[in-house]
């Protein structure tokens, strides 16, 4: 009877605690469900981005080479500014105005002889128009012949000779029909004389490579290099912005003297931007290859040359590789410049905590806060980008958006 007293016992026992396992994994489940879950602030992990933009002005450095005049004289343009010339082009050319003013006067002087000429003989008048053809054609190929010669083309040239006798000759014999053949082609030959005397005076000037020809010369071309980027400091561009101003176009028409700078031509696929920013601001861009600014209302990538730190502010040089005519017509211009664009999950701040020096959130795993290792990107005052280093921060997972709740 005892026996069974205490088997009966064993049994209540049992009884009691499988009961208590029950009602700990009933409150368990409750807890997990509805307690737990509606105790914390949550939300979803989303894709976001920040940005922090900031306007500055910065100094344009150009890969140009300045040529100066090798002549006095009057210059003509014949590329205008910001043309865009190949090798061996026309730019200008610069007249001997008083030797040239004399012979354009005695040609001037010719042509009113001849006129008169052909004013007095009626049948002359008939053969005067043909004469005039051939002359203007052997203008042209004496002309041709000059070139040919300055760009030592002497299968042109030689070319070019044979057919320059041959007009002569035509126009030879047609003065031969007029009654004062003589007087007539003596005028002739004085004009072929003096024109290829005009051609001495004027000094014709092509292009030495490809690129854009600018004529609006502010004097820091020999200042502001390519090679002498990396030496800028806040002071040398700070003067700069300062003493540069606007400079007008060179008039069609112009007098130059020997050693004037006079032209500059211009690489128009590359240039360098050297911006000053306000110090805290370029540690933003330490670990960055690229950057990109605005200009003319878009966004163009740059490449991070480096950042020269000074006392007063960091000094951030750029390279770019666009064709954008606003950048070899202006020194100084004012920029946007993106300091930050981060893109990843963005979450609050407050949902961010140290644990033990490593940084992370919580996610709710099973309904139980998880804490996971993150990378944060970047921030402004209220969020920030950040990125998982493990396989459990993805898209839509649930976080704990206060982590100082978590206990």
């Amino acid at each position: 009877m005892e026996k069974a007293y205490r088997t009966k016992r064993k049994k209540k026992f049992i009884r009691l605690v499988v009961s208590i396992i029950i009602i700990f994994f009933i409150l368990l489940f409750i807890y997990k469900h509805y307690y737990n879950k509606m105790d914390y602030k949550t939300d979803i992990l989303q894709q976001g981005k920040i940005e922090k933009i900031e306007r500055y002005s910065g100094i344009i450095t150009r890969d140009e080479k300045l040529y100066e005049s090798p002549a006095y004289g009057q210059v003509i343009l014949y590329s205008q500014e910001g043309d865009k010339i190949s090798k061996g082009s026309k730019i200008l050319s610069i007249v001997k105005s008083e030797q040239a003013n004399e012979v354009d006067e005695r040609l001037a002087k010719i042509d009113e002889e001849i006129n008169e000429y052909y004013q007095r003989n009626v049948v002359d008048k008939i053969i005067k128009a043909d004469i005039e053809k051939i002359q203007d054609k052997i203008n042209s190929v004496q002309r041709e012949i000059q070139t040919a010669t300055k760009q030592q083309d002497m299968q042109l040239v030689e070319q070019k000779s044979k057919q320059l006798e041959g007009l002569l000759g035509k126009r030879s014999d047609m003065i031969a029909q007029s009654s004062e053949n003589e007087y007539l082609q003596s005028l002739y030959e004085e004009k072929n004389q003096l024109m290829e005397k005009r051609q001495e005076f004027v000094k014709n000037i092509y292009s030495p490579e490809a690129g854009i020809v600018s004529y609006l010369i502010d004097g820091f071309e020999k200042v502001l290099t390519p090679d002498a980027i990396g030496d800028y400091t806040w002071q040398t561009v700070n003067n700069i912005m300062t003493k540069t101003e606007n400079h007008p176009d060179m008039e069609q028409e112009i007098n130059a003297s020997v050693g004037q700078p006079l032209y500059k031509i211009i690489d128009n696929f590359k240039c360098y931007i050297t911006i000053p920013i306000d110090r805290d601001y370029s540690k933003l861009l330490q670990d960055k290859s690229f950057i990109e600014i605005k200009i003319k209302d878009q966004f163009l990538e740059t490449k991070i040359l480096g950042i020269n730190d000074s006392s007063e502010k960091s000094i951030l040089n750029l390279e770019l590789k666009y064709d954008i005519p606003l950048l070899w017509q202006s020194r100084v211009l004012d920029f946007d410049v993106k300091l930050q664009d981060e893109k990843g999950y963005k979450v609050p701040l407050e949902s961010i905590k140290t644990n033990k020096g490593t940084t992370g959130i919580y996610i709710l795993k099973n309904n139980f806060p998880q804490f996971v290792p993150v990378e944060i990107l970047g921030n402004d005052e209220n969020y920030a980008i950040i990125e998982g280093k493990d396989d459990n921060l993805k898209l839509f997972t649930e976080y704990i958006t206060d982590a100082n709740e978590i206990r």
